[in-house]
């Protein structure tokens, strides 16, 4: 029982290597990017009803991607509401 026990963890841990790897493949194309610069995040392990969502990051930038058998890859730009606040010579004089 436990080596088929690691034996599953082990096929789970490829599978992510996997996954990884397949969607900075399929957002090269949209981002403009080789996909040994982009780093994936957050990507469905299982597609559900055929749509499958990951977050990309190339070159300083984040973009929210998902592909869809019927549309195929899509990617956005992610949209960050509330940036820091960067210091200028004028907010530290008030």
């Amino acid at each position: 029982m436990k080596k088929i026990f690691i034996f599953l963890i082990g096929c789970m841990m490829l599978a992510g290597c996997t996954n990884a790897q397949k969607y900075a493949n399929l957002s090269s194309g949209v981002i403009d990017c080789l996909p040994d610069e982009i780093e994936i995040e957050h990507e469905s392990l299982i597609p559900i009803g055929g749509v499958s969502n990951w977050e990309a990051s190339c070159k300083g930038k984040r973009y929210v991607c998902r592909y869809q058998s019927t549309i195929g890859v899509t990617c956005a730009p992610m949209y960050t509401p509330f940036l820091p606040k960067e210091n200028t010579a004028d907010d530290s004089q008030q």
